[in-house]
């Protein structure tokens, strides 16, 4: 059984990409496979036009999934959960409360199903899983998705002099110890394990998230036409497409332009996010950049890969901000849904090498530049076609959903 708590399941591609899909070529490859998803949503779900219940507000979306779920022979069930406020199960005199509603739910599911293998997909479901181990006889595995107890200091949901820092810090680390099986991003999260002088290697597997590879690198045509398309044909094009904020700032990213521009004719940036255009036109002036170079767009996801397509690097810039020991290994543990579909679509990266899981990628097969913001960044290359196919053969053997799910099964089938 796959077990999600609490998770935008359906907002964004993030969910079925590395869900959904997932758990439908699992089932391809091994019909006999008897598979279940459960997933735990909130109640009552808060946005701009105010509050609502889940089933409304995305009562088409879950009528689609189960429809989908059905015809993969994939049994879905979703339950409601009361939710106070959002993260509400990170303050230590409510998580009992959390615990109290949904630990029994999965319960009942382990004993109606016979479920011997739990995914769990981070932290919740793990600490329910791991509780329910002294109960039943399962094997659970712990799929090591953020937020991480660093990432929870980073986005100022904890800090790390607080009473509720120092029990997840427990709780994280009596989770790394009790489950049967942990799989890491990226090629650097086991030095976090080692920080924490937590010895889990022997059961700690490396599975990097899935890429839609097909959808990247179906047949399509050149580059020059996807400019001609953009109306971009005669431009340089570096392409950041994402949030800013937290992991990666606008002052960052206008940074590294600055630094790159001049070196070649005709550049510009073109950023795909739902950010305030206004605060990146503030970067941009703060580091003299012509507002003429930048191009700044809210796009759909099928827009959003014309972009990729035409492009000729992609930028990840972290931030240029110190921010501490839990900021540096978000850093060094990170390898980002970014840099994979950067690399899937061919897209060679210019990265902040603070990114510790893009870098070792980098130093075993070049895939782009490695940057840090006290130097100047040399983007004048003469192998630009074979950092592209790196980027591509790398994406193949290591991304895609299928190879993903050959690895899963093997970890599904315990004696």
């Amino acid at each position: 059984m796959y077990v999600s708590i609490l998770e935008k399941v359906f907002d964004g591609g993030i969910f079925r990409n590395q869900v959904i899909e997932l758990l439908k070529n699992i089932k391809i490859q091994d019909s006999s496979e008897n598979i279940a998803l459960f997933i735990m949503l909130p109640i009552l779900l808060r946005s701009n036009n105010g509050i609502h219940f889940t089933w409304n507000q995305y009562e088409r979306e879950i009528a689609e999934l189960k429809a989908e779920m059905n015809i993969n022979n994939i049994d879905l069930e979703i339950s409601y959960i009361p939710m106070l406020f959002s993260h509400f199960y990170l303050k230590p005199f409510l998580l009992f409360y959390f615990l109290l509603i949904t630990t029994p739910l999965l319960s009942i599911r382990i004993i109606k199903r016979k479920i011997s293998v739990i995914h769990c997909r981070s932290y919740l479901p793990t600490l329910i899983s791991c509780l329910l181990k002294k109960i039943f006889p399962i094997h659970v595995i712990f799929d090591l998705r953020g937020l991480y107890v660093s990432e929870m200091v980073t986005v100022n949901m904890l800090k790390n002099d607080s009473l509720s820092y120092n029990i997840w810090s427990k709780i994280e680390r009596y989770l790394l110890e009790l489950s049967d099986q942990i799989i890491i991003l990226s090629d650097t999260f086991a030095e976090y394990f080692e920080s924490k002088k937590i010895d889990v290697k022997e059961k700690t597997k490396l599975i990097y998230a899935n890429v839609n590879i097909p959808y990247f690198q179906s047949e399509r045509g050149e580059k020059v036409e996807y400019k001609k398309k953009l109306e971009l044909e005669k431009y340089n094009i570096f392409l950041y497409s994402g949030s800013l904020g937290h992991w990666h700032s606008s002052d960052a990213l206008l940074s590294v332009f600055k630094k790159i521009a001049f070196q070649i004719s005709n550049p510009i940036l073109v950023v795909l996010t739902q950010y305030r255009r206004d605060l990146i036109l503030d970067s941009a002036r703060k580091y003299g950049i012509d507002e003429k170079l930048l191009m700044i767009k809210y796009c759909k996801p099928e827009e959003m890969l014309e972009y990729l397509l035409a492009a000729d690097f992609g930028i990840i810039p972290l931030t240029e901000e110190q921010l501490g020991d839990d900021f540096y290994w978000v850093a060094r543990t990170m390898l980002s849904s970014k840099a994979e579909e950067y690399m899937a679509a061919g897209l060679p990266i210019l990265f902040n090498q603070q990114i510790g899981g893009l870098q070792y990628i980098n130093e075993r097969t070049h895939v782009g530049i490695p940057f840090t913001f006290s130097d100047e960044i040399n983007i004048r290359v003469n192998h630009y076609h074979t950092l592209s196919k790196n980027c591509k053969d790398y994406a193949n053997r290591n991304f895609s959903v299928k190879s993903n799910a050959e690895k899963y099964m093997q970890l599904y089938k315990v004696n």
